[in-house]
């Protein structure tokens, strides 16, 4: 089957009252890393922003035990999350103050002497909840349609593909966020009146890619997704969303047409922050996300 190729470059208002939600808690946090000298200023400011949020929820709900460190439910469910390479007790739902960051030099002991070591202080405030019944699902940002294929590194142009697997019955959509834009990447453009792909426990899946054995539905084309880079190194969070129930897409941008490309429905960062901060109080919804880097060769 063909494919189209795509390329890169108003808030759902809805009532959550028929759908059961945990009871949510407001969290402060902060916390100073050390800004690495192989770190951009995106990069140093995104890790202490994810460690500030950790260090919130563990000041709400406590830290990991050892003892309960690998804490299950059963074979298909977890009772944590993972912030930062953390685990967590509990789920980041809302930003309400910050993130606040300040930069500040500390000097210490090099192996010449002095040295001036550049440090990051950020504070945050916001909503929380206690992590339950969390589906313990795997994904991968891919470089090529294989499990083996490089991972969230990317070269100007080169192809997306997702792997993806649950361990339960569920309902996915993936949206590419890029500074101050959303796009949604799944379901596939010609999917416009599905919310989510409903995806089948314990099946891989490899989304974007052309091969028979990876199409989701001979009725829909299968978007292909290319990357380019317009500066040497570019960032973007990919979010995968997953939940046993399902749930609404929120408001979303015409598909922008042009000779030969195609742009996906989109909305603004900020729009899509306050859909996703409704959509994380309900029971079994699941916002992870990949950072993945776009490089110019």
């Amino acid at each position: 089957m063909s494919s189209r190729i795509i390329y890169f470059s108003a808030f759902l208002l809805f009532s959550f009252t028929h759908l059961h939600s945990q009871k949510l808690y407001r969290a402060e946090g902060s916390w100073q890393a050390r800004w690495e000298a192989n770190e951009t200023r995106e990069q140093a400011y995104d890790k202490v922003i994810q460690l500030a949020i950790v260090n919130a929820i563990e000041s709400t709900f406590g830290k990991f035990a050892i003892g309960d460190f690998d804490m299950r439910m059963d074979d298909a469910h977890v009772n944590y999350n993972y912030i930062a390479g953390t685990r967590t007790r509990g789920i980041w739902v809302e930003t309400t103050k910050g993130p606040f960051i300040k930069e500040f030099t500390r000097v210490v002991d090099g192996r010449y002497g002095k040295e001036n070591e550049t440090w990051l202080e950020c504070t945050i405030e916001g909503m929380v909840k206690e992590c339950v019944g969390r589906a313990n699902i795997e994904f991968s940002a891919l470089n090529c349609p294989k499990k083996t294929c490089r991972q969230t590194a990317f070269n100007d142009r080169e192809n997306l593909y997702l792997y993806f697997r649950s361990p339960v019955d569920g309902h996915l959509s993936v949206f590419l966020e890029d500074i101050d834009t959303v796009y949604r990447l799944l379901p596939y453009v010609n999917m416009e009146a599905l919310s989510t792909v409903s995806i089948k426990g314990d099946k891989e899946y490899i989304f974007f890619s052309r091969d028979p054995q990876h199409e989701y539905d001979t009725k829909y084309l299968t978007d292909r997704i290319i990357l380019p880079a317009k500066k040497d190194i570019e960032y973007h969070k990919l979010h995968i969303l997953f939940s046993d129930k399902n749930y609404y897409k929120p408001n979303l941008s015409d598909t922008v047409v042009r000779p030969g490309e195609i742009l996906p429905r989109s909305m603004t960062t900020r729009e899509f922050q306050k859909w996703l901060s409704g959509c994380r109080v309900i029971d079994g919804f699941q916002d992870d996300w990949v950072k993945i880097s776009v490089e110019k060769k």
